[in-house]
């Protein structure tokens, strides 16, 4: 008892200035070899903010070299996109389109009335209100910008391919991490909720996602109820009506492990096929995640050819 309450404070704090630093990786990114989009019916879309537009590119990246064929890039960023961003973007990804969702929002149809005093005082509405829009358009595959993928996602890629395939999520296994209000406000209209549902990633067939329950849901909203998972919380909801099914949690891992420094990752990467990185564990994006990627790029690299190496990083 006496260890933990001096361990977890500095153990925390320790993370977070991991999680923080200027780490080298980040940047190291933009000299992978390039990974052309070209014109597809469906979309990947990766979602940054400003500060994390290089792990955006990371996220991306992972994804593009195994789903390029199906899916079309998009990546957009919760703020405003700087012009240097767009130039090196671009290089990276010749093809694909990088987008502010704040000015995507703004050219999309004014959301019903509950939808808008969400948008209005919550902080992470966005996101919902991306996914929303998102699906009125088409199918798309979802991935937060701390999502790295390591191997080939095959049933993923089945999915996609298959017509009338049902939406898919990632799992947070007895995580238990819900807005109470949502997890009450559903129970009481007799609506379904996938307690496990980690909003990380997801694939999202086009109209799969009824707006109908969202307004009636937030009719009932006030910023008095603010959680830092009501979005997610309700996407529970939307995904368990639809009929939506979770990814294997022991391939698409949501995961404390090596949290604290004196705690070993134990995740074995060679056998998983995807990590969130929650905030929990962001610091092992830097220390583990991209690092894993870049090595794995180098090995690739050096088995080509000499004239036909690029992306030294």
């Amino acid at each position: 008892m006496k260890f933990k309450s001096f361990a977890i404070p500095l153990g925390q704090k320790l993370a977070a200035v991991e999680r923080n630093w200027p780490h080298r990786v980040k940047n190291r990114v933009f000299n992978l070899p390039p990974l052309p989009s070209g014109p597809r019916e469906r979309k990947l879309v990766v979602l940054c903010e400003p500060r994390t537009f290089a792990d955006g590119c990371w996220s991306a990246w992972s994804w593009m070299r195994h789903v390029g064929d199906d899916l079309a890039l998009t990546l957009m960023v919760d703020g405003v996109v700087e012009d240097s961003w767009r130039d090196a973007f671009q290089k990276l990804f010749p093809g694909a389109r990088i987008e502010s969702l704040p000015e995507f929002l703004a050219q999309r149809p004014r959301p019903g009335p509950a939808f808008a005093r969400f948008l209005e005082h919550y902080t992470y509405a966005r996101k919902l209100a991306l996914l929303l829009a998102l699906q009125q358009d088409g199918d798309f595959l979802y991935a937060d910008a701390d999502v790295a993928l390591f191997r080939r996602p095959d049933l993923i890629l089945e999915t996609i391919r298959t017509p009338g395939a049902p939406a898919l999520f990632m799992q947070e296994v007895n995580c238990w991490c819900v807005d109470p209000w949502v997890a009450q406000t559903a129970e009481r209209l007799s609506l379904p909720r996938h307690n496990d549902l980690n909003s990380g990633l997801l694939w999202t067939p086009r109209h799969s996602l009824d707006t109908e329950i969202v307004e009636r849901f937030l009719s009932e909203w006030q910023p008095a109820y603010f959680h830092r998972v009501t979005e997610q919380t309700l996407l529970s909801v939307l995904m368990a009506v639809n009929g939506a099914r979770g990814l294997p949690p022991d391939e698409y891992v949501v995961s404390n492990e090596g949290m604290y420094f004196w705690m070993r990752d134990g995740i074995d990467y060679r056998k998983i096929v995807a990590r969130h990185f929650v905030g929990n564990v962001r610091h092992l994006l830097y220390r583990t995640g991209w690092p894993l990627l870049l090595a794995e790029s180098r090995r690739a690299a050096r088995a080509l050819p000499s004239g036909m190496r690029a992306g030294a990083a």
